[in-house]
């Protein structure tokens, strides 16, 4: 019998969230929300203001959004999507397009398909928004689906990302603990992930201008693994908080999670 042929990263990821990612459990938890949501209370106020962001570095756009990977429809999609008279999403996933149905309605246009090769017509949605997706695609075809998202948004439209910032500190100290197997032992390796650093997007986005954002000082993990004690959640949170509104340029190099804003031109 001929060996199996390997499933490419698209491929599996498309079966982690049909079947795990967003099916509830028993205990009505999704496999996204058991292996990467789990958070605290303590960081609540600074969770809200992160869903927060996506719409703000959308204001002032209206017309037809495109969410390239909506996943189940999170807040800050909700928000983003509140100026705008059509939302497409364009997920891999069936299960995240009928969650999707669910929780937008009939101002949604839902399509099955690759980032890679997106059902979308040249210059034909006002903004785009993909928030962390891109660093679960391939390495080596991240490139291509920036270039899509391009590709669809109208001159003067702009595309948001929220993407990992593999050159923040805590991001180094996880590098470390993957090399060492960490993840595996914690069951925490359910997703491919590779992040380039900040300075590849102005290659990717050619042509276009790009401006770094800070979005998340650091994970749902990362606050479990490293911050245990509740008042010292709560301190960490509101220093940063604070400190990214303060020195935004600065939180863009040290946060974890960062939000980049690419405008094309007219």
């Amino acid at each position: 019998m001929p060996a199996a042929h390997p499933q490419s990263v698209e491929e599996r990821t498309r079966a982690f969230y049909d079947n795990e990612g967003w099916v509830a459990g028993d205990d009505g938890v999704t496999g996204e929300d058991a292996y990467f949501r789990n958070t605290a209370p303590e960081r609540a106020a600074y969770d809200e203001k992160c869903d927060r962001k996506a719409r703000d570095l959308l204001s002032g756009f209206s017309g037809e959004l495109l969410i390239a990977g909506p996943g189940d429809f999170p807040k800050s999609h909700a928000l983003a999507s509140e100026p705008f008279d059509a939302v497409h999403c364009v997920d891999i996933s069936e299960q995240s397009l009928s969650i999707c149905r669910r929780r937008l309605g009939d101002k949604g246009r839902y399509k099955c398909g690759s980032l890679l090769d997106l059902p979308a017509a040249n210059e034909s949605v006002d903004a785009a928004l993909c928030a962390h997706v891109l660093f679960h695609i391939d390495k080596d075809d991240q490139a291509r689906a920036v270039s899509e998202l391009i590709r669809a948004v109208k001159p003067s439209g702009r595309v948001v990302f929220v993407y990992m910032n593999p050159n923040a500190p805590l991001m180094l100290i996880q590098r470390f603990l993957k090399f060492f197997g960490v993840h595996k032992m914690l069951k925490a390796d359910k997703l491919y992930c590779f992040a380039h650093p900040p300075r590849w997007w102005e290659t990717a986005a050619k042509g276009c201008a790009v401006t770094i954002h800070p979005y998340n000082i650091m994970s749902r993990n990362q606050t479990r693994a490293l911050l245990p004690i509740p008042a010292l959640r709560r301190r960490v949170f509101s220093w940063a908080s604070k400190y990214e509104d303060r020195n935004p340029r600065m939180a863009a190099r040290l946060w974890s999670y960062i939000a980049v804003e690419i405008n094309k031109p007219a």
